[in-house]
């Protein structure tokens, strides 16, 4: 039997046309349900725990990636999206997920209360999109829980050119045309898209002012020199540890922060990257240090785009990428479940005098075979060289985007 394929983008809902809504589409035809998902509350204790989960699930996707050029990840677009696909694993598969992700019900309910407390400044969106096929079978209870925890929106289409269209203008138009092109293409055996975008757009606290930007050389991972524009300016959030300096800068109400990691002269960038564990990334941003810090930010912008199913296995869930998997609880087509097939994760930032845009959308592609301590020392930290770099969301102390800049040219 022809194998078929379940492209996870992001989330979901149901089972009635909602035609007035779907009038900018061109082909694809908007979903309502009338079932609830189970409520979610997360407890205090369950929530530290999931932050730390998250944390884990950051670092090891940072050092999984890594390979010595520009790189950016939003790894809550990535984690929100695998997340949901966890809501319709079972039996070993959903443990191996939750291995790598954590507990799949407090996951959701973290992820939930992320989208609840952002704003203006940080946007998550979700959709579904069902292929027209009656040998294709949804699991409702899973569509509720997206639609219910995720937020998502479901759409049913017949996968030609026109869905592939409307797919990316439903993302571009979410990320504010930061990103594009998100599907290339529809095979005749894809069935389900999930879909998930992230969009971050904040200015900073305190703007730059001209005469704050001046040339500074930039040495490259590869030793080699290139001229940036750098921002100077005096921040007072300060953080070290035994390998990295770095400091925070905010954005306006201070709820984001970016945030950099400089290693120090005998570290080099990819062993920075190596000692950037979850206890590491929570000591960095939760034993922040209050200081007068000289800080200097070279303008950049980046942008990566690559298949995240070629290390998802190698971070400890190989079955959900093996025709072994069990997503029963998702969906299944003509009695047979599905697996992952690919993961496609794009993300772009632009980092200036005014403050920072970043987004990201995430792609899961699946198949069925059949505080602060005070100091009253100066630092200084000039981003001059290879570093890593975070969007921090202040409330839960983690990252939305994860990043390494090892050549802003």
């Amino acid at each position: 039997m022809k194998k078929r394929i379940l492209s996870i983008l992001a989330a979901a809902l149901t089972l009635a046309a909602c035609t007035s809504c779907s009038a900018s589409f061109h082909s694809a035809k908007q979903l309502s349900t009338t079932q609830k998902a189970p409520a979610v509350s997360v407890t205090d204790s369950q929530q530290q725990d999931a932050a730390q989960s998250y944390l884990n699930f950051t670092a090891s996707l940072l050092q999984h990636t890594f390979s010595g050029d520009n790189l950016l990840l939003s790894p809550l677009s990535a984690a929100d999206a695998l997340c949901l696909a966890m809501e319709g694993a079972a039996g070993e598969t959903q443990q191996q997920m939750e291995t790598v992700l954590g507990e799949a019900e407090t996951m959701g309910g973290y992820f939930s209360t992320i989208r609840g407390a952002s704003g203006e400044q940080l946007t998550m969106a979700d959709s579904v999109w069902i292929r027209n096929d009656p040998a294709l079978s949804v699991n409702d209870n899973f569509l509720a829980i997206a639609a219910g925890n995720y937020q998502a929106e479901v759409y049913s289409a017949p996968f030609d050119e026109d869905t592939c269209s409307d797919i990316n203008n439903w993302v571009k138009n979410k990320t504010d045309g930061e990103i594009q092109n998100l599907i290339d293409k529809i095979y005749d055996s894809d069935m389900i898209y999930l879909i998930n975008t992230t969009l971050f757009d904040a200015k900073w606290q305190d703007e730059y002012e001209d005469n704050e930007i001046r040339d500074r050389d930039f040495t490259t991972v590869s030793g080699e020199t290139t001229q940036v524009k750098m921002m100077y300016s005096d921040e007072h959030t300060y953080l070290e540890n035994d390998f990295c300096t770095g400091l925070m800068k905010y954005y306006k109400d201070e709820k984001y922060t970016f945030a950099a990691l400089l290693p120090k002269d005998d570290v080099t960038i990819y062993q920075l990257v190596d000692r950037l564990n979850a206890e590491t990334l929570d000591k960095l941003l939760s034993e922040r240090i209050s200081a007068e810090v000289e800080a200097g930010i070279p303008v950049f912008t980046g942008d990566t785009k690559l298949d995240l199913a070629k290390i998802l296995p190698d971070m400890g869930m190989p079955l959900a990428f093996s025709s072994g998997a069990d997503f029963s609880e998702m969906a299944t087509y003509d009695g047979q479940s599905l697996y992952i097939d690919r993961v496609i994760h794009q993300t772009r930032i632009e980092v200036n005098e005014k403050g920072t845009k970043a987004a990201a959308a995430t792609q899961v592609a699946m198949m069925t075979s059949g505080a602060a301590d005070s100091s009253s020392n100066r630092h200084t930290v000039i981003l001059d060289r290879p570093f890593v770099y975070m969007l921090v969301d202040m409330r839960q102390e983690i990252p939305a985007f994860i990043g390494v800049m090892t050549d802003p040219a």
